[in-house]
């Protein structure tokens, strides 16, 4: 075996270890990425009914949860803030989402807002 040939055997090795890393680490944060997006909008969404229909706290806090639960987003009841005013509704929810990498674990961390004025 030549030394070229050895060469280009590792620098295939570590460019397709770089790849997979990189497949493995978008595989990880895109889901809670996409699934936050999808929350925005139902959060939206929500905002603009409770504002219609004139919802109590209670329904809203309720109905966001459900939405979270659906799209595998666990947050604390807490950690949904609901404000009225004046023919409006403010809808926010502070939550992460913790990721686990095989050498680095960290949380991904979400502050989704949503207002409706009449």
């Amino acid at each position: 075996m030549s030394s070229d040939s050895g060469k280009s055997w590792l620098h295939h090795l570590v460019t397709f270890s770089i790849l997979a890393g990189s497949l493995y680490f978008a595989f990880q944060i895109i889901p809670p990425e996409f699934n936050n997006y999808e929350f925005q909008n139902q959060l939206a969404e929500q905002a603009r009914i409770s504002t219609y229909y004139n919802s109590n706290n209670t329904a809203i806090r309720n109905h966001v949860m459900a939405i979270g639960k659906e799209l595998n987003l666990a947050f604390p009841r807490r950690a949904i803030l609901i404000s009225h005013d004046q023919g409006s509704v403010t809808i926010r929810v502070i939550f992460s989402v913790p990721v686990a990498m095989p050498f680095y674990s960290f949380a991904l961390h979400f502050n989704d807002n949503s207002i409706n004025d009449l």
